[in-house]
């Protein structure tokens, strides 16, 4: 579920204006931002997650905009995610190993 949330931007999962600003705050935070997200949506469904078997956890998080949550509600729990330096810099450098990786194949 994750390397889709991630590989589509959250486009699949999310409605088209909330997923518009998880893309301003890609464009302006980079792919910090795409990892608050996702941390983010598992807190909003944590309780869902939490009282589920394995099976119904997975086909919720990886359900067709099975996150109409309140756009407020997860722009407070982004900025409520922080990462210390050392996630920081491992986060930074799967990004750079990445866009070579990306550059090669064009």
């Amino acid at each position: 579920y994750l390397i889709e949330w991630i590989m589509t931007i959250f486009t699949k999962n999310l409605n088209v204006d909330l997923a518009a600003r998880i893309w301003d705050l890609y464009m302006i935070e980079g792919i910090k931002a795409l990892f608050q997200t996702s941390i983010a949506i598992l807190m909003i469904n944590k309780s869902n997650l939490i009282n589920s078997n394995f099976d119904v956890s997975m086909s919720i998080l990886k359900g067709k905009k099975i996150f109409d949550v309140d756009s407020e509600e997860l722009m407070y729990y982004i900025t409520k995610t922080k990462f210390n330096d050392m996630i920081c810099f491992e986060i930074q450098k799967l990004d750079d190993e990445y866009i070579p990786l990306y550059n090669s194949n064009m």
